[in-house]
């Protein structure tokens, strides 16, 4: 099994391979050939910091490697953009022709590629780019079903969706009800 080493600061990790006093809480270099402690094969560490590491030779097998992970300031930007383009999106009055919106075209007008999208969109709030989709069309749909007199079908199609059987299967998957019975309970 895999141990996992989680650094909050840059003191607990100092603290942790016995590297002395640190002369300062948010930066300090750290020469790791002067830990003597070996690391089980299978560990990993991660942190809660950026680090920057340079690798000549180290005696005790610490391995270096993995992709820093951007900021949440920065994936907090991406799912306003998300949200951002779906508001647009349906606001269009041609969404009944053009369809449902894709992961595809969302993540091309953010230009990156539609697994990282989902995965950053997954990790900032817990729902995968299809997903997020899918909520945002229901929350749309509740509106509609409830502030206006449209039939369940024209609702449907006004969304995008080319077939109503899909829609109410998803609504229902969503919110617990088909369309009418959240329409006639609401």
């Amino acid at each position: 099994m895999r141990s996992i080493l989680h650094f909050k600061t840059i003191s607990e990790l100092t603290s942790q391979f016995r590297l002395g006093k640190i002369n300062h809480p948010l930066v300090a270099v750290v020469d790791f050939t002067t830990v003597v402690d070996d690391l089980p094969a299978n560990t990993r560490i991660n942190a809660d910091f950026y680090a920057v590491m340079f690798k000549n030779y180290c005696s005790n097998h610490i391995k270096y490697g993995r992709k820093s992970i951007t900021r949440t300031s920065v994936h907090s930007d991406l799912v306003t953009q998300v949200e951002n383009y779906l508001t647009d999106y349906f606001n269009d009055t041609s969404v009944s022709e053009r369809g449902l919106p894709t992961v595809r075209s969302l993540a091309n007008k953010l230009h990156i590629s539609p697994s990282y999208l989902s995965d950053l969109l997954k990790k900032e709030t817990g729902m995968s780019a299809q997903q997020h989709i899918h909520h945002y069309i229901i929350e749309e749909a509740k509106t509609v079903l409830l502030n206006s007199n449209a039939s369940v079908s024209e609702v449907v199609y006004s969304l995008g969706f080319a077939y109503p059987q899909y829609f109410s299967r998803i609504f229902k998957e969503k919110t617990g009800k088909s369309p009418i019975a959240f329409r006639e309970n609401n």
